[in-house]
């Protein structure tokens, strides 16, 4: 019988860890991010950052859980019909009387 052996990790390298290709996104985020800021003076005010997360917020509630189902490779189309059957019974149910 033949003995196994560990093989080595390579160490902690703070030159490997930037030099990955996430990096480079987090990096074209912060230009973008510059360059829009310099040219618009309403793209960081406090009201527009609040605005435009009201504003996604609706369909981020579908695309979380999608995306959480893709990652874990299954196939499941329910979110969005869930979504839309509990819209129409609250519609339904607060056309009838009853309180949200």
């Amino acid at each position: 019988m033949s003995t196994r052996t560990i093989e080595h990790t390579q160490s902690f390298s703070w030159k490997r860890f930037f030099l990955q290709w996430e990096w480079m996104l987090v990096a074209l985020l912060i230009i973008i991010f510059m360059m829009n800021s310099s040219i618009s003076p309403y793209f960081l005010n406090t009201q527009s950052i609040l605005d435009s997360t009201m504003t996604f917020l609706d369909k981020a509630f579908i695309v979380f859980p999608m995306v959480m189902i893709m990652i874990m490779r299954e196939i499941d189309i329910s979110v969005g019909s869930t979504v839309a059957l509990s819209s129409v019974v609250m519609a339904t149910a607060y056309g009838a009387g009853l309180p949200m």
